[in-house]
């Protein structure tokens, strides 16, 4: 059973999470991964999703630039604990994910950019979340998007 990958806040009380969820890759101009994004906040949800005729598309780069990959290794850093802080941004620069060490934990920021889904520029019109979460589910994160990567790698893509 694939679990997708998921990163949950360590408040019980008013749980928090950002979700992401693959599609089926596809190959135009390099190859891409159609994505769905949900984020939560107790009982508040938005989601970005991939829609066809839409002028922004949520896509992760595969290939020439593994954004997966990349995604993965910028969480390396934070559960070895050499780096403090990553922040990451798709070429389809349609959300910002934010994560830095705190005192007791990690403080996570992830921002939907509604307005590059709908018009033809990147703008400052979002949503987002933030929330403290811990190291064991920042390495689940990070290994649930590791094993996606792997089923993604060139070679598993042109199967799929």
């Amino acid at each position: 059973m694939r679990v997708m990958p998921k990163l949950v806040s360590d408040d019980r009380e008013v749980s928090s999470s950002l979700a992401i969820e693959f599609t089926r890759a596809v190959s135009r101009d390099g190859l891409w991964l159609p994505y769905r994004l949900e984020l939560a906040s107790g009982s508040r949800r938005s989601a970005l999703e991939d829609t066809e005729g839409q002028i922004g598309r949520c896509w992760l780069g595969l290939s020439p630039q593994d954004e997966l990959g990349r995604l993965v290794r910028l969480l390396d850093s934070l559960v070895a604990g050499t780096s403090p802080r990553v922040r990451f941004e798709p070429a389809e620069p349609n959300f910002s994910l934010e994560i830095e060490k705190a005192p007791e934990g990690w403080v996570v920021v992830c921002w939907l950019d509604a307005g590059n889904q709908i018009s033809d520029h990147f703008t400052w019109d979002a949503m987002g979340v933030r929330f403290f979460t811990n190291l064991a589910a920042l390495a689940e994160f990070r290994d649930a998007l590791a094993r996606e990567s792997g089923r993604w790698s060139t070679g598993a893509a042109d199967r799929r």
